[in-house]
């Protein structure tokens, strides 16, 4: 009987050191054996229709519309060998291409400070930090594409950005982005730069209240809590005589009791330019909200400015896991000629996250 008995314990041994494991869904599947050793795995699809109705008074521009996948996100993250060393990966397969947008290593040195090396975005603009996946409307602002920001492929110490209430990075990074660009010379495509142009980039923000400064929606409700960050982005030059760039912004953003609003200012010092955007929305019964935004590109002198006016609605089925948001926007184009244009952009779009 003891012999048979011990068999059994030795047959089970394998099963009661693999059940030190855990298998769960948490923001995404997980599975985790120990403190080292930790794998989640999520998606994220938006499925989006886009109708926009040309300025009649341009002959050469026509009405356009269609569906798209406009991101389709496959992500993974976790811990390896060590709980202070951790990664980030996630690849987009929208729009007919496969791009790699994020694969980054993170070490937490002690202190509240992070190192964190890879190809992530850089640590400018409240508006872009924040995931497309987290807005009030179906897209970014206009703005945001006039600034410096976006993926890129650099190193930065931090201390990253977890709800403390002073959070700061620093960072350098190519200054190139994150798209591949074609190489005379080589005959190829890379995202490796052929002149070194870093970029330096420094962000610092200060939350009050148990504030989540990077999901523009107030699903979680509750008294006031607000957020600030300062910005700013310089471009060195480092291998070729160009002046370098410096850019600075300021971002606020404000919730209280299923109100929200985030604003943000920004300037372009060498290029005299100047880039504002505002918005506010309201979540009714944790399911509808309302949003109003107004854009405004413009530089210093003359009479050229971009803006946009637009008003959206969200339907929450599961917060920004499942949503289904409609925005319509006038788009102003003033490029100073006696004849500016204003488009009409209606957009609808369903979103699956997990």
């Amino acid at each position: 009987m003891n012999t048979r008995m011990a068999g059994i314990a030795l047959l089970l041994l394998p099963v009661t050191a693999h059940a030190e494991g855990e298998v769960r869904y948490d923001k995404g599947f997980v599975i985790q054996d120990g403190e080292a050793y930790k794998l989640k795995l999520g998606g994220r699809v938006q499925t989006r229709y886009q109708l926009t109705m040309a300025d009649q008074g341009d002959a050469d521009r026509e009405n356009s519309q269609h569906f798209a996948i406009q991101r389709a996100r496959i992500k993974a993250s976790g811990t390896v060998l060590d709980p202070d060393l951790s990664f980030a990966f996630q690849a987009d397969f929208g729009k007919g291409f496969v791009t790699l947008k994020d694969f980054y290593v993170t070490y937490k040195l002690g202190d509240g400070v992070e190192l964190q090396a890879g190809q992530y975005k850089r640590p400018y603009s409240r508006h872009q930090i924040t995931s497309s996946g987290d807005l009030v409307m179906v897209d970014r602002s206009p703005t945001d594409k006039a600034l410096p920001t976006g993926r890129d492929i650099g190193l930065q110490l931090g201390t990253g950005r977890h709800g403390q209430a002073l959070e700061w990075e620093l960072g350098v990074f190519n200054g190139t982005g994150d798209g591949a660009h074609f190489n005379a010379a080589k005959g190829s495509y890379s995202n490796v730069p052929e002149d070194f142009l870093p970029a330096v980039v420094a962000r610092t923000a200060y939350n009050h209240g148990k504030m989540k400064g990077y999901s523009e929606a107030d699903l979680e409700g509750g008294p006031l809590r607000a957020a600030v960050g300062l910005n700013v982005h310089a471009n060195l030059n480092a291998t070729n005589d160009e002046d370098a760039m410096v850019v600075a912004g300021l971002d606020v953003a404000v919730k209280a009791e299923g109100f929200a609003f985030l604003a943000e200012a920004h300037r372009n010092i060498d290029t005299e330019f100047n880039a504002f955007f505002a918005q506010a929305s309201y979540v009714i019964a944790q399911r509808y909200e309302p949003a109003v935004r107004y854009s405004l590109l413009k530089p210093d002198e003359g009479d050229e400015k971009t803006q946009e006016i637009a008003g959206g609605f969200s339907i929450y089925f599961l917060k920004h896991n499942a949503k289904w948001q409609t925005d319509f926007a006038l788009l102003g184009d003033d490029d100073g000629s006696a004849d500016p244009t204003t488009d009409y952009q209606l957009r609808s779009q369903l979103q699956l996250a997990f």
